[in-house]
C-alpha cells in the first residue's frame, strides 16, 4: 500500500540529503588537505636534505622544490575550496533584497571577524540596515527588507555603498561604485583586502612646516637653520661667485614655503672661480649618469664594470659633493642592470625571503605597505640583484614614495631603516 507523502515532507528530505552531501564533501576535502599537508613536511625534509648534499641548483633539487610548490599550491586550493563549501546563503523573500559576498585576503582565503555595513557617500552607516560581521570563510550576508529598498534609495540618492571595518571599527576598505539595489536584487561582492592592512598601526598626518630664509648665510649656518626648522640639505650646487664664496646664493623651495616635516632643501652655494660641486649618480643608470656628469662641466673617467646603458651606478670618484676644478673626470663603478639578466646574483626566492625578513621587523608596520604589495613592487622595478637593493637606501624619499607607492614620506623613511637593518644583519 503506497503512503501518501506531503510537500512539505519531500523538501525536508531534499534539504537532509543535501546536507549529508556538503558534510560528506567537506569531509572529503579535510582528509585530502591532511595528505596533502603530511606530503608537504616530507618534501620539505626531503629538499633540504638534497639541497645540502648536492646544492641549491641541482636538477633533482630544483625538480623536488617544483613538486613542493606544486603541492603547496594544492594545499592553498583546498582550503579556498573548503572555505567556499561551508558557506549557507540565507534564504529571503522574493522581492527582498540580499548585499552578500565574501572578505578575503591576497591568498584568496576568507578574513573573518570584520564588520561589513552599507554607508553613505561620506562614510556614515545607512538607517535601518543590520551590519554583517564575517565568518571563518570570510562570508557575510544583509538582507534587505522590500518595504525599505525603496525609500532607502529615494533617502540616499548618491548612492549606498559597502564598507568593511575592523572589530574597533576602523574603515579599512570602502567601495567606490554605489550598490545596485532594487526590489528581488541579489548582489553578490568580493572585497580583497591585505592582512597586513587590518594590523598596521596608520600613519600620523603629516607636519607642515616654513622654509626659513637661509640667503646670505655661510654654509654650516644654512644647513643649521634648515635642521632647527625641522628640515634637512638637499640638493648643493653650486655657482661661481667670488665675493660670496661658502655662502647661500638662491634656495628652493623659497623662504616661506609650507612643506612636510623632513622635506629637503636645495642651496646653491657661492665658489671660488672654476669651483664645480660633483654631483651624485649613485643608484643612478650608466645612461642617466653620462648626461648629467658633462651639464656639470665635469667629465665621465674610467668606467668600472659592464658598459651597458641600463647598468647601475654603484660607485663614483670623485665623491658627490665634493668641489673640483672644471672639466675632472669622474671615474664610476657599475653593475649590471635589469637588462642584463645572466649577471643577477639572487633568485626571485632571495628577493621573496628579503621581503620576509623586512616583514618580521617590529619597523615594518610603519611602512603602510603589505609584503606582498611590496615585494611584486621591487621585481616590477626590477630589483633582482644584491647591488639593486642597496641602491634603495640612497634613492630619495620622495622618488622611494613614489615608485613604490607608500602613502607617505614618513613610510619611505620608515622602509629605509628597516632595509638597513635587515642589509646589515647579513
Amino acid at each position: 500500500m503506497a503512503t501518501a507523502t506531503t510537500d512539505d515532507s519531500v523538501s525536508n528530505q531534499f534539504e537532509n540529503a543535501f546536507g549529508d552531501l556538503k558534510l560528506e564533501k567537506l569531509t572529503g576535502f579535510s582528509r585530502i588537505e591532511a595528505a596533502q599537508i603530511s606530503m608537504v613536511s616530507l618534501l620539505q625534509n626531503e629538499t633540504a636534505r638534497l639541497e645540502a648534499k648536492l646544492g641549491p641548483q641541482h636538477p633533482r633539487t630544483l625538480q623536488l622544490k617544483a613538486r613542493l610548490q606544486s603541492t603547496l599550491d594544492a594545499v592553498h586550493t583546498l582550503q579556498v575550496q573548503q572555505q567556499l563549501a561551508r558557506i549557507e546563503v540565507p534564504e529571503i523573500a522574493e522581492n527582498d533584497g540580499l548585499v552578500h559576498g565574501r572578505v578575503v585576503d591576497e591568498d584568496d582565503l576568507g578574513i573573518d571577524n570584520l564588520l561589513v555595513v552599507l554607508v553613505d557617500q561620506s562614510g556614515k552607516p545607512v538607517h535601518d540596515t543590520s551590519e554583517a560581521a564575517t565568518d571563518e570563510s570570510g562570508y557575510f550576508a544583509i538582507p534587505l527588507d522590500s518595504s525599505n529598498i525603496d525609500r532607502l534609495t529615494k533617502e540616499y540618492q548618491n548612492g549606498i555603498f559597502l564598507a568593511v571595518f575592523t572589530p574597533r571599527r576602523r574603515l579599512v576598505h570602502q567601495e567606490a561604485k554605489p550598490l545596485a539595489l532594487s526590489k528581488g536584487s541579489r548582489l553578490l561582492v568580493e572585497v580583497k583586502l591585505f592582512r597586513s592592512d587590518l594590523t598596521a598601526t596608520p600613519c600620523p598626518p603629516e607636519v607642515n612646516v616654513t622654509v626659513p630664509n637661509v640667503v646670505d648665510l655661510t654654509e654650516s649656518e644654512a644647513i643649521a637653520r634648515l635642521e632647527k626648522a625641522g628640515l634637512k640639505l638637499g640638493l648643493r650646487k653650486t655657482k661661481v661667485a667670488p665675493d660670496q664664496a661658502g655662502r647661500v646664493l638662491d634656495q628652493n623651495p623659497a623662504a616661506g614655503t609650507k612643506v612636510e616635516q623632513h622635506s629637503s632643501v636645495s642651496l646653491t652655494i657661492g665658489v671660488q672661480s672654476g669651483t664645480i660641486t660633483v654631483p651624485s649618480v649613485l643608484g643612478k643608470t650608466l645612461r642617466h649618469a653620462k648626461k648629467q656628469i658633462p651639464r656639470t662641466g665635469l667629465a665621465v673617467g674610467r668606467i668600472s664594470g659592464p658598459a651597458a646603458n641600463d647598468s647601475i651606478v654603484q660607485d663614483q670618484d670623485p665623491k658627490p659633493d665634493t668641489d673640483v676644478e672644471a672639466g675632472t673626470l669622474v671615474n664610476l663603478v657599475v653593475v649590471a642592470g635589469p637588462a642584463e639578466p645572466r649577471e643577477l646574483d639572487v633568485t626571485k626566492d632571495a628577493i621573496t625571503e628579503l621581503v620576509e625578513r623586512m616583514a618580521a621587523d617590529k619597523g615594518f608596520a610603519n611602512i603602510g605597505a603589505s609584503a606582498n604589495k611590496l615585494e611584486k613592487l621591487l621585481k616590477k622595478n626590477g630589483i633582482t640583484t644584491k647591488e639593486q637593493i642597496g641602491s634603495l637606501l640612497k634613492m630619495s624619499d620622495k622618488d622611494l614614495k613614489a615608485n613604490y607607492r607608500l602613502p607617505t614620506l614618513k613610510a619611505a623613511r620608515a622602509f629605509k631603516r628597516v632595509l638597513g637593518k635587515v642589509l646589515r644583519s647579513n
